[in-house]
């Protein structure tokens, strides 16, 4: 099984982003139009083209989502997955540790996965562990998910270049 470690934050939204409609902006909008509150969360935080960058990393690698993002605390990320428009449905998600450290996290999901045969973290922090690195594709908080980033995750994915 191949799994996507999913951050929100910096991944599927961006300063480009807001920049474009501010944060507040777009709540008011969705406000407006009597969305709930947390279709109003989606509208208000998830870049469709971020998202629909994830969707082709799905499609081209079959690869499960697992949200390593602290919007995993969220009791309806489900939906809000949903509702932004990615189109596999989340796997899972990460344990919280005490120390709130992402690669420990993920580190402690995968050793309660051995069925997973390879793994790419999203990110735009670096708080992996050092074995985690050759895995981690860092985003950028300016850009979001882009065409570059997914690429990479491709590659990780589908082991181009790291076979023996």
């Amino acid at each position: 099984m191949k799994v996507i470690f999913l951050d929100i934050d910096g991944v599927l939204n961006s300063e480009q982003f807001w920049e474009d409609q501010t944060q507040s902006f777009r709540y008011t909008t969705a406000l407006n139009e009597g969305k709930t509150d947390d279709e109003i969360s989606v509208v208000a935080n998830f870049d469709p083209q971020a998202v629909a960058l994830l969707n082709q990393l799905v499609k081209q690698t079959d690869a499960e989502i697992v949200v390593s993002s602290t919007w995993r605390s969220d009791y309806n990320i489900q939906f809000k997955l949903r509702y932004a428009g990615i189109k596999k449905p989340m796997y899972g998600i990460t344990p919280f540790s005490k120390d709130r450290h992402r690669g420990t996290e993920i580190k402690k999901w995968l050793d309660d996965h051995p069925e997973v045969t390879n793994y790419v973290i999203l990110d735009d922090d670096n708080d992996m562990l050092e074995e985690q690195m050759n895995n981690l594709v860092q985003t950028h908080w300016l850009t979001g998910l882009t065409i570059n980033n997914v690429k990479q995750a491709i590659n990780i994915l589908n082991n181009v270049g790291n076979q023996s």
